[in-house]
């Protein structure tokens, strides 16, 4: 049964979520681009995974808005609208995989023991790929090939560098230990390697949900 402290947190998230999806709709008509409105979204909601810890009593409760965004993006992605929200490909289905990781993974790890991992995936998805997709587009002057693309070193190693803080993060918001100080920068490493071959948005899925099992298991 919802409590009320859940039936707040739906509130609140909601009106956080709305606020995130408003400015990126104004940064759109500013003239910025759609890939950096997108992944405004991505960093946003991505990062409001911590306050859900502490806003809801219930993980059926936190998981409401994730899941009705799964069905809600699907929408948006077959009519087209809210272009701020979409990728100029439209075979790229990471606006779907996003909300769908971010549910699975507080369902799984809800338990105070062990919600590190989520927080560890999805922070890594929000912070170390928008960094690599920004960076990489921007700036990426030397390429390498993988799996018929390519990625860049410069995109890569702003992945590894945004992941360590949310790495750090996710061992705080857990009881227990985090993940052991020389194992940031290997488990870092392990996402940017997890990343480069993922192509059409799948990196929301496989990303996140690999980091997630492997903090689990090494905290």
């Amino acid at each position: 049964m919802l409590t009320g402290r859940d039936l707040w947190g739906v509130v609140i998230s909601l009106a956080a979520i709305s606020a995130i999806v408003a400015l990126s709709e104004i940064l759109r008509r500013m003239g910025a681009s759609r890939d950096l409105t997108r992944k405004s979204v991505h960093i946003g909601i991505g990062s409001w995974c911590v306050p859900t810890l502490y806003l809801f009593d219930h993980v059926g409760a936190a998981i409401l808005l994730p899941g009705l965004f799964v069905l809600a993006n699907i929408a948006i992605h077959i009519s087209g609208r809210f272009p701020s929200l979409q990728d100029e490909d439209r075979s790229n289905l990471g606006t779907i995989w996003f909300p769908l990781t971010f549910t699975l993974l507080l369902w799984i790890f809800w338990n105070p023991a062990h919600r590190g991992a989520a927080v560890a995936g999805l922070l890594t998805m929000a912070w170390g790929d928008a960094a690599a997709s920004i960076v990489g587009r921007r700036w990426g002057r030397h390429r390498y090939p993988i799996w018929g693309g390519q990625k860049s070193w410069e995109g890569s190693l702003a992945l590894i560098i945004a992941t360590l803080p949310a790495l750090m993060v996710a061992g705080r918001v857990q009881e227990g230990e985090g993940l052991p100080a020389l194992l940031l920068l290997p488990v870092a490493v392990a996402a940017a390697i997890l990343e480069a071959p993922c192509t059409r948005g799948l990196d929301n899925l496989i990303l996140p949900g690999g980091i997630a099992v492997l903090f689990y298991f090494l905290t």
